[in-house]
């Protein structure tokens, strides 16, 4: 006989693009009938969140037979996870702690062993999270690893209509096929990209529209501008030009947004042709384009697959059809030198005085991925003074700061999850 089950979800910034189609899963499955459902949101932060969630697992468990409590998180988000963990055991130790997200899925073991979740879900989530609450409707538990597998980018929702919960914007692409060593979107999602359909995305849109009042569309993608493209590198001007109009001939639709956050895109596919087609359709005129490193040899070392003259090209080419570019560097990879980060700080430079924002970050290691294990260079002091520098001039900015504190909290998991095996 199938338990009384509540699910208990955190909901926070960074599971605004998730939870939606998880919820949408569960509806189209039909299992949305046979479990409650309480999203917890906490405006103090995640330590807040993590006395929220305790206090909902403790009520949930008044009225169900099996509760669970679902989080996806980040790496640097790991302390908050643990503390989360700490706090629902101590008020429903029955509860049943569940993770998901790209933390888990890069280290599933550390996940369970270092923070005590009892059961992590991995990969993606649309077809593992109505198997999880399978599991829990008939046995009341789940343990150890759940596998998702490749979802349908067709069939996956970014809203859910019971909930009256829409996620920022659609997913129009999954997977990436350049494989930098340091990023997580390949080892998860795939190397071979995927594409949510013009039908479907028009779709999405006339929801959002009709149902959420939304008047601006966003799109989530690993290149935005790659969207359509039959290998996932060669831009297709033409099919992206397509999805663009179709969007736009939507009733209701103000404002659409591509190549900026949560859409950045590669050098490399910032050509006359693509933007040509792009600023035809699209209101932004930022665009967000990763650069990374102002060394050709630590690009080739860390697999990006583009030199630094090839990011050069890309900024003056967005300048010259009217965007204002804004480039993301990165400082600390493994096997960095001082000699490197001075070329990136000179690359810097050498962008604002072309016209772009520079924006600056500490690199962190993320699990899966084939510098996990391979520490970080240390930033010298006067890296870092000059960095500063760059913000006060109003040239830059970025967390970089707050990425070097998450550093920290990085090393220390490590080393947990090291001794744990």
């Amino acid at each position: 006989m199938p338990k009384r089950l509540s699910l208990v979800i955190a909901c926070h910034g960074l599971s605004r693009c998730s939870i939606p189609p998880l919820l949408s899963s569960l509806e189209g499955s039909g299992l949305d009938r046979e479990v409650r459902v309480r999203l917890v949101r906490s405006s103090g932060g995640l330590l807040s969140l993590a006395d929220a969630l305790a206090g909902a697992a403790a009520e949930e468990a008044s009225r169900a037979e099996v509760v669970a409590v679902c989080m996806g998180f980040m790496t640097p988000m790991v302390g908050e996870a643990l503390e989360v963990v700490k706090r629902v055991r101590e008020a429903a130790p029955e509860a049943v702690m569940v993770a998901g997200g790209p933390h888990p899925t890069g280290d599933p073991e550390g996940t369970i062993g270092v923070l005590g979740f009892d059961c992590v879900v991995v990969g993606e989530g649309e077809r593992a999270f109505p198997r999880l609450v399978e599991e829990l409707l008939s046995r009341g538990a789940c343990r150890g690893v759940l596998r998702g597998g490749r979802a349908d980018l067709d069939s996956s929702r970014p809203y859910s209509l019971g909930h009256r919960l829409a996620a920022p914007a659609i997913e129009i692409m999954r997977g990436c096929p350049h494989g930098c060593k340091y990023c997580q979107t390949p080892r998860i999602m795939g190397f071979r990209p995927r594409y949510r359909s013009v039908e479907s995305i028009v779709e999405c849109v006339e929801v959002l529209v009709g149902e959420f009042g939304r008047r601006d569309v966003r799109f989530v993608a690993p290149n935005g501008f790659a969207y359509g493209s039959r290998d996932g590198r060669t831009p297709d001007p033409s099919r992206l030009g397509d999805m663009l109009e179709a969007v736009r001939a939507v009733e209701g639709v103000r404002n659409v947004f591509l190549g900026t956050f949560p859409s950045e895109v590669r050098p490399e596919s910032v050509t006359p042709e693509v933007l040509e087609v792009v600023r035809r359709h699209v209101s932004n005129r930022r665009l967000a384009i990763g650069i990374q490193c102002g060394s050709d040899r630590v690009l080739e070392a860390i697999g990006r697959g583009h030199t630094v003259e090839e990011g050069l090209r890309a900024v003056e080419c967005a300048r010259r059809y009217g965007f204002q570019p804004y480039v993301d560097l990165m400082f600390g990879l493994p096997g960095e030198r001082e000699g490197d980060m001075l070329e990136t700080l000179r690359l810097a430079r050498r962008l604002a005085r072309m016209g772009a924002r520079v924006r600056l970050h500490t690199y962190m290691p993320l699990p899966g991925t084939p510098l996990w294990g391979a520490g970080w260079a240390e930033i010298p002091p006067r890296i870092l003074e000059a960095m500063d520098e760059l913000v006060r001039r109003g040239l830059a900015d970025g967390y970089y700061r707050e990425q070097l504190e998450a550093r920290e909290v990085i090393r220390w998991y490590q080393s947990l999850a090291r001794g744990n095996r």
